[in-house]
Formats: C-alpha cells, sequence, structure tokens
C-alpha cells in the first residue's frame, strides 16, 4: 500500500480509504471488512452520522480491538449542515462517544 502525507499534517494516509456507507450491513459484516481492509494495509476509515448504525460499529470493533495500533488508524465522520451551534456540539459528541 502507498501512503501519502495528509494535507499539512504528519499524518500518513493510504492512498485508499474505506468508506461505510453500505459495506457495514450488519457487525460481523462490519468487522470482517475492516479487519480485511487494515490487512490490505488501509489505514483511513470514513463514515458519517448518516450512515445507519456504522459510527456504533466501528466504535464497537476499535473497542474490541484490530491488528493495527489505534494511533495508527484514521476515522473521519460527517455531521449533515445546521445552523444551530448547540446541536452541532451535540452531533459531534454523539460521534466521539460511538
Amino acid at each position: 500500500m502507498r501512503y501519502r502525507r495528509f494535507g499539512k499534517t504528519n499524518l500518513q494516509l493510504s492512498v485508499f480509504s474505506c468508506g461505510t456507507m453500505r459495506c457495514l450491513s450488519s457487525e460481523s459484516n462490519a468487522q470482517k471488512t475492516v479487519q480485511q481492509v487494515i490487512a490490505q494495509g488501509i489505514n483511513h476509515l470514513e463514515t458519517a452520522r448518516g450512515y445507519g448504525k456504522s459510527e456504533e460499529y466501528l466504535g464497537n470493533i476499535l473497542k474490541a480491538g484490530l491488528s493495527l495500533p489505534r494511533d495508527q488508524l484514521y476515522i473521519t465522520t460527517k455531521i449533515p449542515p445546521t445552523p444551530d451551534a448547540d446541536l452541532m456540539s451535540q452531533w459531534i459528541n454523539d460521534s466521539l462517544e460511538r
């Protein structure tokens, strides 16, 4: 797998990312998918609040442990736009808790 520096950071992300919109249809499938992409060298997983239970499944997988150290796995998530700062803050905290 090839890696590139992410923006102006020193983070080395794989040139491929694993999007989790549809592939995490069950927690079992999620675990198998994440294990396989890590085995392939992918270290960036992408999810979103609107992807069903994707954030929850990823949280459970991280808590259970993976072959890749957590500080070498990068996860990004998204929230929908809102003019309500308190709601946005709540959504961010909800994602972090999962």
